[in-house]
């Protein structure tokens, strides 16, 4: 995807957009160098962007959710922070069968719950 196609025509810094720079690495279509701070509809625009070009669904987390990532960050020897054990109580409520991790102990506590890790 061209960077242009995200940013749309005609962003400048008199407008209070910062305008695209070329892509920093390959592998996302968010990961972008900013001469300055992102206007807010850059980013929605981006976001959506990114959620249909790679299938992410977002979902409201349940009160349930919240309880069982309360239950998972307080069981002994988890090591799971509040973030990933929400991330994790989210997935189990919602029935997912994989989750994306970047770190070792929330893959652990995934594996322990059933589900299979998305490698980024």
């Amino acid at each position: 995807m061209e960077v242009e196609a995200l940013a749309g025509p005609g962003l400048d810094h008199k407008s209070g957009q910062a305008p695209l720079r070329q892509p920093v690495a390959a592998g996302g279509p968010l990961l972008r160098r900013r001469s300055g701070p992102p206007a807010a509809t850059d980013i929605a625009e981006e976001f959506a962007a990114f959620c249909s070009s790679t299938g992410l669904r977002l979902v409201p987390v349940s009160r349930g959710a919240f309880a069982q990532a309360a239950r998972l960050a307080r069981t002994a020897g988890s090591g799971l922070r509040a973030g990933d054990s929400l991330h994790l109580a989210v997935a189990i409520d919602i029935g997912a069968g994989s989750l994306a991790a970047a770190d070792g102990n929330l893959e652990a506590n995934m594996r322990r719950q059933g589900l299979a890790t998305v490698i980024f």
